[in-house]
């Protein structure tokens, strides 16, 4: 299988084009061809990346690609869009747990257990 590798996802081009660093990430879910994933950067902010793709991607699908450190090339990304939803520790690791629970392990700080909100607020 031919493909992308992973984690040759390990930073990102920020606005007015800086790059930050990316210590943590984690796929949370798949549907209606957009795959969302959770990034932390390297001054603890938590960003949701919402990829849209070609074809619907299964989180098996995903997990394999983990396995196998490579995404499929028949799966082609056509829009990306990167949202700020707030600061937690510098992150080291990220797990989504379930219903909408992440795990955010530091190596910088006490990891934290976050709970994701569907609707946003201004606290």
């Amino acid at each position: 299988m031919s493909g992308t590798p992973i984690s040759s996802v390990s930073s990102m081009k920020g606005p007015g084009g800086a790059v930050g660093v990316v210590p943590g990430f984690c796929f949370v879910d798949s549907s209606n061809f957009e795959c969302r994933w959770l990034v932390g950067d390297a001054v603890g902010d938590l960003y949701t990346l919402c990829m849209r793709v070609s074809s619907d991607i299964s989180r098996d699908a995903i997990e394999s690609a983990y396995a196998h450190d490579t995404l499929d090339a028949s799966v082609h990304v056509n829009e990306i869009k990167c949202t700020k939803i707030g600061s937690t520790c510098i992150a080291s690791t990220i797990t989504y747990l379930d219903n909408g629970v992440v795990y955010i392990g530091s190596s910088y700080g006490d990891s934290m257990l976050v709970r994701l909100r569907k609707v946003r607020t201004d606290e």
